[in-house]
């Protein structure tokens, strides 16, 4: 006879299976036009298509075949329930087939592993009244499942984010690595399952317990890809930043000698017709000498790296309203490669030039560094006014920009230039000021 608490049991499994997949879906995945009425239409599919489970367990009952065959039946009838939810997730999301595998694989590990504590652990074995009062039982179901799948969320699934569907890009090999792991992983599940009770109906925590390890070890593993995969893809990013800032530099270089050529040349035409009273001439005179005064913009430290940086910051600034003051003692600079140097500052007033740009009042687009070398340390200081709130995470300011794939960046491949020097990084604020503060042990101290 089928009860209540059968058709909760079934309708549970898709519950849970489903929610689940939403849950490592929603940080990653793009949902698709009409996502919530596809959502509900095809969880009402599943749940109908769960209740299929009664006629195969009559047929189970009437039919005589091998007993070996029980267990393959029932493992096959639940893996087509998770094809199915395969299907779903497909509809509601925009996702690649090693992406919907790879959301499968976990949400399906996250289900098992709330059923295992719940159903098993504590239904069957530490407290079996629970399931006699369905009432209770279902709001434990509820509170249980809750619980493990913010953990779950906050451990696993909020990492997904940063990726935003840049996962596996398309990798065959990954799909069939998650479609092996997927079919090992609800065998090894119903194999536990079957070895939890023994024939006298005594609990077999062991099993159990052995069930929860595999689950989290398959969570371990799937995620460890997930870093890795995360960490190259940022690897080569940032490479690629690094060769964009050096062609920038070289660019930039030919740039400011042209400009101080062009500027020094016209001081000497201005200067040849600084006598003269003609109208027209002294109207000349007034348009050089406006034309010029960016000359006096040029950084003019002892380290040519810097002079093409600041020189380049300086014009960008007098074109938008910036004020940009720098004190450099560029004399211990030596040691830093010509790229390094120009990627860890360039990117330093960069992203303090975009902050204040983006302030009307003229007192606010102040951007200020500071170069000095203190007891056989480098500091370098960039502050600029924010009156922000700062949110941090990994020590990287989280951006507001609309592209998060890049989010970051800037900062990253500053922390790596620092890191490879031996030094150290820190960003804080005040509320007004924002401040970005490197300190590199030079070479007599490293």
């Amino acid at each position: 006879m089928i009860t209540t608490l059968d058709i909760f049991e079934e309708f549970r499994f898709i519950l849970e299976l489903v929610v689940a997949e939403w849950l490592f879906a929603i940080p990653f995945a793009k949902g698709r036009k009409h996502v919530l009425r596809n959502g509900i239409l095809g969880l009402m599919v599943l749940m109908a298509s769960s209740l299929f489970y009664f006629a195969i367990n009559k047929f189970d009952r009437m039919v005589q075949y091998p007993i070996l065959f029980k267990p393959v039946i029932f493992v096959s009838w639940y893996m087509l329930l998770v094809m199915l939810s395969i299907l779903y997730l497909w509809t509601c999301f925009e996702l690649k087939k090693e992406e919907l595998l790879f959301l499968t694989v976990s949400a399906y590990t996250a289900q098992h592993i709330e059923y295992v504590v719940m159903n098993e652990m504590i239904a069957k074995g530490i407290f079996p009244a629970i399931s006699q009062n369905l009432k209770i039982y279902i709001l434990a179901c509820i509170f249980s499942c809750v619980v493990l799948y913010w953990i779950l969320y906050k451990v696993f699934a909020i990492r997904l984010r940063t990726m935003k569907k840049e996962l596996f890009q398309g990798n065959s090999p990954n799909f069939y690595l998650f479609g092996v792991m997927l079919a090992v992983l609800i065998c090894s599940t119903f194999m536990e399952q079957y070895a939890f009770l023994a024939d006298d109906g005594t609990p077999n925590y062991f099993s159990a317990i052995a069930d929860l390890l595999a689950c989290f070890l398959i969570l371990i593993i799937q995620y460890s890809m997930f870093y890795n995969i995360q960490m190259s893809m940022e690897q080569r990013i940032l490479e690629q930043m690094l060769y964009e800032r050096k062609k920038q530099y070289e660019l930039s270089k030919e740039t400011v000698e042209l400009v101080n050529h062009k500027c020094h040349d016209l001081k000497n035409q201005m200067l040849a017709i600084k006598g003269m009273g003609d109208t027209a001439q002294e109207e000349l005179r007034r348009e050089i000498d406006s034309t010029v005064r960016i000359y006096d913009a040029a950084a003019n430290t002892e380290n040519e790296v810097l002079n093409t940086l600041l020189t380049e910051k300086s014009f960008f600034c007098e074109r938008h309203g910036i004020s940009l003051s720098y004190m450099v003692d560029a004399s211990r600079l030596a040691f830093l490669k010509t790229f390094d140097l120009y990627a860890l500052v360039g990117n330093a007033l960069d992203n303090a030039i975009e902050c204040v740009g983006k302030y009307e009042d003229t007192r606010k687009r102040i951007v200020s560094m500071n170069i000095a070398s203190k007891n056989q340390f480098l500091h370098i200081e960039v502050s600029n006014y924010f009156d922000g709130e700062l949110v941090m995470e990994n020590g990287i300011p989280i951006s507001n920009k609309a592209d998060m794939r890049f989010h970051g960046f800037g900062v990253k491949s500053m922390q790596m230039i620092v890191k490879k020097y031996g030094g150290w990084m820190e960003i804080e604020t005040d509320g007004k000021t924002f401040l970005l503060e490197i300190v590199i042990p030079m070479p007599q101290n490293r």
